[in-house]
Order: C-alpha cells, then structure tokens, then sequence
C-alpha cells in the first residue's frame, strides 16, 4: 500500500510539474509576443520623429527582426545596467570608500550609452547615420542612470519598513511613473538629435513671425511627406505660402 501510495505521489508531482512547465513556456511566448508590440511601436516613434516615409522603412521580416533584436539584446543589457545600479546604490556598505559606488555608476552609465545608442540605430531607418543619433543616446543614458539611481534609493529605503501591502502598492504605481516618465524623456532626447542633425533651431514659439528653422522645418516636413497629402508651407502669412501638391 505504502509503495503504491508512493508512486501515486510521483506520478501526481510529474504532471505538476509538467503543468508548471507548460504554464511557464505559455507566459514566456506571451511575454515575447507583449514585448514584440512593444519593439515595434519604438521602431514607429523613432522612424516617425525622422520623418521617415512608410515606403522607404524596414518592412517584414527585416522589421520583426529588428524588434526581436531590440528585445533580446536591449532588454537584456538594460536588465544588466540596472543590477549594476542596484549594487551600486549597496556597495558603500559593503566596500570602504564612495570611490566603489561612482565606479558602478560609471560603468553602468557607459553601458547605458551603448545600449542607447545601438537600440536606436536598430530602430531607425539605415538612412539615419550613427553619427546623429549619439547625443540622444548620451542624454537618455544619463537620465536612464538617475531614474536607475532614483529608484534604487526609494526602494532600498523608502519601502524597506513598509507593510507588504503599502509596498507592493507602492512599487508597481512606482514602476508605472517610472517607466512613463523614461519613455518622454527619450521621446525628448530623439528629437534633439533630430533638431541637432537638421539645424531646426531657434524655432518661433507663437508665429507668425517665421524663423529661417521655421521654413526649413517645413520644407522638410514636405519633402519627407511629399507622396502622402497636400501641404501649405510657407513663412510669412496668407500672400507667400505655396500650396505644394503631392
């Protein structure tokens, strides 16, 4: 009976197991697939801020490779950067000396950088040089380093007496900021590159008047949108605008 029992006992824990396995493989394609959508829509905001025309952006498969790139290579070096913060935000316990803590923070910071600066050129269109998509890489890898650093402050001590029910609240409203507030401010670092790469400033707050970045941010806009709808550029007022046909 005992035996028996026994190899009731394995049998069950083998189809657990083989449940747990098949949940996890189902999570880690939705997970993938998620994170596919996710890729894609970062190819579309960065081809978009160039004014990149449908027709000449990677199409499929070349599009979904470069997705599956930007997840398997970027979001794993992110993953990496940010243990990296986290050790940093502990090494001044656990080493004598600041020194140890700006290393780690230099080192992540650099990492940032190159991530930065491949994800966008996996993004963009091949038109797009490496050479104009470096400052926003170094911006957003500089504020990547202090959301990073931020975050690990908040969490190591902010949240360490929290109840587990404040903290986990508080985490994941946390985690949502953080990531909204890391997508704008790269949304905002790829159009310096591209004021930066097009000479689009000083541009005019409330025109008319027009500036020179004004019309030249309208031919621009034209030239790249030529093939999709009719657009009225000019600089300055109702007597020298052109309506220019597609």
């Amino acid at each position: 009976m005992r035996e028996r029992s026994h190899r009731g006992r394995g049998r069950l824990g083998g189809i657990r197991l083989r449940v747990a396995r098949r949940a996890l493989a189902v999570a880690a394609i939705g997970i993938f697939i998620g994170a596919l959508g996710v890729a894609n829509s970062l190819q579309n905001a960065l081809n978009s801020a160039w004014e990149i025309p449908f027709a000449r952006r990677p199409g499929f498969p070349w599009s979904e490779l470069r997705s599956a790139g930007l997840i398997i290579v970027i979001g794993v070096g992110f993953i990496g950067t940010t243990i990296i913060s986290g050790i940093a935000a502990g090494a001044g316990r656990i080493l004598p000396g600041a020194g140890s803590s700006v290393l780690f923070y230099a080192v992540s910071m650099v990492l940032n950088f190159g991530l930065f600066w491949l994800g966008f050129r996996v993004g963009t269109a091949s038109e797009i040089t490496w050479r104009q998509l470096w400052p926003g890489a170094a911006i957003s890898a500089v504020v990547w380093q202090v959301l990073q650093a931020f975050g690990s402050y908040f969490i190591s001590h902010q949240l360490a007496h929290a109840s587990p029910l404040y903290g986990i609240f508080s985490l994941v409203l946390g985690l949502i900021a953080w990531l909204y507030l890391q997508a704008q401010l790269t949304l905002y670092a790829i159009e310096i590159n591209v004021v930066r790469s097009y000479r689009l400033w000083p541009r005019s707050v409330a025109p008319p008047p027009y500036t020179e970045q004004d019309r030249r941010a309208f031919e621009l806009y034209v030239e790249k949108r030529r093939d999709q709808s009719d657009i009225a550029v000019g600089g300055g007022g109702e007597d020298d605008r052109e309506k220019t046909s597609g």
